[in-house]
């Protein structure tokens, strides 16, 4: 019974909570919602998939796992790569380069795009997420993308 109440009652503790927290942006921040316009962005502009994925791994993980390209994640300042992608591939499928705007590791990865990538068509998107009509945090982006080699 309380099992059948908690479901019901779901949707009101997810808005009640999220009205708690509002700036949590670790747990209420739009991720899926970023990773879904960043996939949208880059078949408009490239009509293929998206190959690759630059960034801190805390930040791109999310694309890695809800954009259904799956993108291969690329931790360019990282001192352990994930192995999975090399600068090679970077140049060679294109990337999309994500950080958080308010990341202190910021300044380290726009110098990284400077030096890799100095063309790159750089913007900043916001995500936000609602639940019953409470908003979460804002959450600002910065985004460099890169096409593939020709």
């Amino acid at each position: 019974m309380l099992s059948a109440a908690t479901l019901a009652g779901s949707p009101w503790i997810a808005a009640r909570e999220m009205a708690a927290n509002a700036g949590n942006t670790a747990t209420y921040g739009a991720r899926s919602d970023l990773a879904r316009e960043l996939t949208q962005a880059w078949h408009a502009r490239f009509a293929s998939r998206w190959a690759v994925v630059a960034g801190t791994m805390e930040t791109i993980q999310p694309m890695v796992f809800y954009s259904p390209d799956h993108p291969s994640p690329f931790t360019p300042n990282e001192a352990w790569a994930s192995g999975l992608t090399s600068l090679d591939d970077v140049k060679r499928y294109g990337f999309i380069g994500v950080v958080d705007a308010a990341d202190e590791r910021l300044p380290k990865f726009e110098k990284w795009i400077s030096e890799t990538a100095p063309n790159a068509e750089r913007m900043v998107m916001t995500t936000r997420r609602f639940t019953h009509g409470k908003a979460g945090p804002a959450m600002s982006w910065n985004v460099y993308i890169v096409g593939p080699a020709k």
